[in-house]
C-alpha cells in the first residue's frame, strides 16, 4: 500500500510520495495512472521526497506522464508547506534541492501559507530554450516550430509564450519576458 497526500497551490495540485512513509518506490506506470484525473487520484505530478542526503533536503518533481521535471515554482511551494506540515522543516529559511540544483525557501509566517521562494530568473538565450540555429537572446523573436517534435524548453523560469496558428503541422511563436516576476 501506498500513502500520498493531496495539495493544491496556485493552480496546481500535486501529489506527494514521502518515501519516509513508504517502502516501495513509484514506477513510472504508476506515476502515470495515479495523476490521470478521470481514472486515477488526478493531479498536476507527483512530488517525491524528501530524501536527506549529506545535509540536503531533496525532491523529485515528476509530471504526469512520470518523467521527472527540474523544477516547478508551484511544486516547490507545495512540497515546502507539506515540509513544515509534517515536522520536516522548523526554520524560517531553508534551501531544497531539485534536479536543476538548489532553492532559497523563506516562510513568511509560523503555518507557511505564505512563503517567497527564489527561482533564479529566467533565460532568452537561443542555447538555453534549444533553438537550433539562433543566437543571442530569443526575446521579441518569432519561431517556426514543428509541433511534430519535442516542445521548446523553458528551464527554470518564465517565458511568455504566444502561439500562432497555422493550416500544417508548423506554429508561429513569439517569446517574450514576464511583465512582473511573479509574486508568491
Amino acid at each position: 500500500m501506498v500513502t500520498l497526500k493531496k495539495y493544491h497551490g496556485l493552480g496546481n495540485d500535486y501529489l506527494i510520495y514521502d518515501p519516509n512513509q513508504n517502502r516501495e518506490l513509484l514506477q513510472e506506470r504508476q506515476i502515470q495512472l495515479l495523476c490521470r484525473r478521470n481514472t486515477g487520484v488526478g493531479a498536476d505530478g507527483i512530488l517525491s521526497g524528501p530524501v536527506f542526503e549529506n545535509e540536503k533536503i531533496k525532491v523529485r518533481i515528476f509530471n504526469p506522464d512520470g518523467s521527472e521535471a527540474e523544477r516547478s515554482g508551484n511544486g516547490i511551494r507545495i512540497f515546502s508547506k507539506y515540509l513544515k506540515d509534517a515536522g520536516y522543516v522548523k526554520e524560517k529559511c531553508y534551501e531544497l534541492w531539485t534536479k536543476a540544483g538548489p532553492v532559497q525557501v523563506e516562510f513568511l509566517d509560523e503555518d507557511a501559507s505564505h512563503m517567497k521562494v527564489d527561482m533564479g530568473y529566467a533565460a532568452f538565450g537561443a542555447d538555453s530554450i534549444h533553438a537550433v540555429g539562433f543566437e543571442g537572446d530569443m526575446i521579441n523573436d518569432c519561431l517556426l516550430i514543428d509541433r511534430n517534435k519535442d516542445g521548446i524548453y523553458g528551464g527554470q523560469g518564465d517565458l511568455i509564450i504566444d502561439w500562432v496558428d497555422t493550416d500544417d503541422d508548423l506554429s508561429l511563436i513569439h517569446i517574450s519576458e514576464p511583465t512582473r516576476r511573479r509574486g508568491i
